[in-house]
C-alpha cells in the first residue's frame, strides 16, 4: 500500500483513521434515525427542514 500511495502508513495510523471514520459513520447513522431527517441520493446528503435542524442541534451533544 505504501508503494501505491507513496506515503508511509503504519498500523497505528491506520487504526486511528479507522476509528475516526467509524465515529463519523455512527453520527451520520444516528442523525438519519431521527424523525424528520432523510437521505437524498441524487445529491448524496442528509436533508431536513431548518426547524428540525434547529431542534436537533439544541438537544444533541457532539
Amino acid at each position: 500500500m505504501n508503494e501505491i500511495f507513496h506515503k508511509v502508513y503504519d498500523s497505528k495510523k491506520l487504526k486511528e483513521q479507522w476509528r475516526k471514520y467509524k465515529q463519523r459513520w455512527r453520527l451520520f447513522h444516528e442523525v438519519l434515525q431521527f424523525s424528520g431527517f432523510g437521505w437524498r441520493s441524487d445529491v448524496c446528503r442528509i436533508e431536513t427542514s431548518p426547524e428540525v435542524w434547529a431542534i436537533f442541534l439544541e438537544v444533541s451533544v457532539f
